[in-house]
């Protein structure tokens, strides 16, 4: 992919590269990353024809489930980096990476055996932090078949995990596409009843997400079978055997991930709750904006997934100037994409929140109205979201997880839900005013990640990265094979 002519002479080729490697592995992510979105969108508007409690109760939790989700993704976020640093060794350590996936299979279970009793109680947690009784009724409804797609979807990323190190996203696609398809017409037919169906109302919600769920494991599991180099990497004939070393490694890289994503996505579901306290209307519209910028997000998650497996490579390598490059690229191109993003929801925030009510416009007038200033919020916050997105994945890509979840914690829960509350609350500005919370704890955290990877940057050109090579160390030593081959 050549660059254009107008442009080649001004950016030298080894940028247009980058570019081009970063978008090859980042765009397959960033569809598959949302697929999360899309259920909850299609579940969303199937249910947002209903009414506004329903709507509010649906947005609970979804927003519940998918707060446990994000938060989980510490497991494969990890794998992630483990097994793209292993892949760009000399030689790669297959033993090492089938260890990570058995790891990551058994915090998986162990995970949603402790999640499954919090979300059950769904209801006595919403009416805990002030919800109306009718929304919290609304909640456990959708909740009960919803929650035990939590197993299968987990299971789903981390198989997604070792295919995208590898660089195999393509087949993915189809996967993720058909998850969404199969959510969407369990939805469509099971909500309302439809050709003599049993109608289920909420409850059909988290039927369709469960369906969905299985649809993406059963689809991704098929992805790794059907290839022989990835079957013969993820798994062999022999029996799975408990490694106390390994698991701890594992364990050791993914709760600072996973404390990070709570730290992040945590204060939205933090500020999810606090809306609600200001009315239905109020938190319908907040479920429908921060479906708009959860989806918007996907793009910046998805480069800093590309940035984490490029970078852990290139340290693998010992390459430390390929390893500053990538990231740098990554972030670059984030940037563009949310001056765009930005300008959209800035410009246009009505007639997107239009699209997940019904057609009966007097009766969502209120929430478009709410709906509308929060877009527009969301829109002048999307770089700084984009920013952290991208640069906490490049963080990982260095092994670097826990000064990035200190900064985290001091961003989010420090500065921007505090500040957000005393707007809200103490100055009467409501959700508008969380809203504004939430953006200065996006820039607050986004400057300080910016400057926690300058240094880094700067100190491994500096020292050549000679700890590079070592990374898969405390894996043991195994089979290896070839980078090429795993590649």
């Amino acid at each position: 992919m050549a660059p254009p002519s107008s442009l080649a002479g001004a950016v030298p080729r080894s940028a247009w590269r980058d570019v081009v490697a970063t978008a090859q592995l980042a765009v397959p992510l960033m569809l598959t990353n949302i697929a999360p979105n899309a259920f909850a969108v299609t579940n969303l508007t199937l249910v947002g024809q209903i009414g506004a409690v329903e709507l509010a109760g649906a947005a609970l939790s979804i927003g519940m489930v998918t707060l446990a989700m994000s938060v989980l993704g510490g497991l494969d976020a990890a794998a992630m980096a483990l097994i793209s640093s292993a892949i760009g060794g000399r030689r790669s350590n297959v033993r090492a990476i089938r260890r990570v996936l058995d790891h990551g299979f058994l915090s998986i279970l162990l995970c949603s055996l402790v999640v499954w009793p919090i979300l059950w109680n769904v209801h006595a947690i919403a009416l805990m932090f002030g919800q109306e009784a009718a929304v919290a009724d609304a909640a456990q409804s959708v909740m009960r078949p919803l929650m035990w797609s939590l197993l299968p979807y987990l299971a789903f990323r981390l198989i997604r995990a070792f295919v995208g190190s590898t660089g195999r996203n393509a087949s993915t696609l189809m996967v993720v596409a058909l998850g969404v398809a199969v959510n969407a017409g369990v939805g469509w037919l099971l909500i309302p009843g439809r050709y003599g169906l049993p109608a289920l109302g909420l409850s059909g919600v988290g039927a369709a997400t469960f369906c969905g769920s299985i649809v993406l494991l059963a689809g991704m599991y098929g992805v790794v079978r059907a290839d022989r180099r990835t079957r013969r990497i993820a798994w062999s004939k022999r029996s799975w055997r408990f490694d106390t070393q390994g698991f701890g490694a594992f364990w050791q890289m993914s709760v600072p991930i996973g404390l990070t994503i709570f730290f992040e996505a945590g204060i939205f579901y933090a500020a999810l709750l606090a809306v609600g306290r200001f009315g239905v209307e109020q938190l319908a519209a907040h479920s429908i904006a921060m479906q708009v910028v959860s989806l918007a997000f996907k793009v910046p998650i998805g480069l800093g997934q590309a940035a984490t497996i490029r970078i852990a490579r290139a340290r693998g390598a010992g390459d430390a100037e390929g390893a500053a490059r990538a990231g740098w690229t990554a972030l670059g191109m984030a940037l563009v994409f949310a001056v765009g993003t930005a300008a959209m929801l800035v410009s246009i925030p009505a007639t997107i929140a239009r699209i997940f009510l019904g057609s009966d416009a007097a009766a969502s007038v209120g929430v478009i109205f709410y709906a509308t200033q929060f877009l527009f919020y969301a829109g002048l916050f999307q770089i700084a979201d984009a920013a952290q997105g991208v640069l906490a994945g490049m963080l990982r890509g260095m092994h670097d997880t826990r000064i990035p979840m200190l900064l985290a914690a001091l961003g989010y829960w420090g500065l921007g839900l505090p500040a957000g509350l005393i707007l809200g609350f103490v100055f009467g500005l409501q959700g508008k005013g969380v809203w504004m919370g939430l953006a200065l704890g996006l820039g607050v955290v986004a400057v300080l990640m910016g400057l926690r990877w300058a240094s880094l940057a700067r100190r491994l050109r500096a020292a050549g990265d000679r700890e590079g090579a070592a990374i898969v160390g405390p894996f043991g030593e195994g089979a290896s094979v070839a980078p090429a081959e795993a590649n």
